[in-house]
């Protein structure tokens, strides 16, 4: 291949083709340093978590929940509001419902009651409310999802101190699950795990099943000895 000669590599045409790449290559250059993970963020909060909610002493890091699981709130919450649009038209003898209570204490005590008849509003129940996109946990969440509003961090800050995490999930057989997490902060500053619920949404379909939560499970401290591993509530509707 012949050489150009130097008077025009040095032409005025030649020196703006030059210009333009060298400032193609820098805009390239700055923009793949600029771009981030987007599913990478940095925790603004972690909890300490007893080995009888996670398995072991770990950490619970807040951060951004995915698309995945954005989704997956959503349609539990639209679940949640057809159950209240449908609850006050199913007639009061189907609202005559039973439960199973377990519990599970910390030091290897266990209770059964089966086939307890009640309606919700019974506060002998862990969950004693219907829950619905307007009453329960689920009420920050949903208002936000329901009304299109944004939501980026999985972990809030409540006014008390407290910290609060809430997260969704799928089971083997498509049960909808929605996890509360609370943390305190302790003497040494850390925020330690007190409470974890978890609400069993059926997945049944018809009317008056959709948006039922079916299964309620309470994990807390023992208020005896917190250093001891947890006591257990159950909660379980009969379908």
């Amino acid at each position: 291949m012949s050489e150009k000669p130097i008077g025009e590599l040095r032409s005025p045409q030649f020196m703006k083709k030059l210009m333009r790449f060298f400032i193609l290559a820098l805009v390239i250059s700055g923009s793949s340093c600029q771009v981030k993970n987007p599913f990478v963020k940095e925790s603004k909060y972690s909890m300490r978590s007893p080995a009888s909610v996670t398995g072991g002493d770990e950490y619970i890091v807040s951060g951004e929940y995915s698309q995945k699981e954005l989704s997956l709130g959503l349609s539990f919450c639209q679940d949640l509001r057809a159950l209240r649009f449908a609850w006050p038209f199913i007639n009061d003898k189907e609202k005559i419902l039973k439960f199973d209570k377990r519990y599970y204490g910390s030091d290897g005590n266990y209770q059964e009651k089966l086939n307890f008849e009640s309606r919700f509003g019974n506060t002998d129940l862990y969950l004693s409310e219907m829950m619905t996109d307007q009453v329960g946990e689920s009420v920050s969440f949903c208002n936000k999802m329901l009304r299109n509003k944004e939501i980026l961090d999985d972990t809030e800050m409540l006014i008390s101190g407290e910290l609060v995490q809430r997260h969704f999930l799928l089971t083997s057989d498509k049960q909808k699950v929605f996890t509360v997490t609370r943390a305190i902060s302790d003497a040494k500053g850390q925020f330690v795990v007190t409470q974890k619920e978890s609400f069993y949404m059926s997945t049944l379909r018809d009317g008056k099943h959709r948006g039922m939560i079916v299964k309620y499970v309470k994990e807390r401290l023992n208020s005896k000895d917190p250093d001891q591993a947890m006591e257990r509530f159950e909660q379980i509707l009969h379908e």
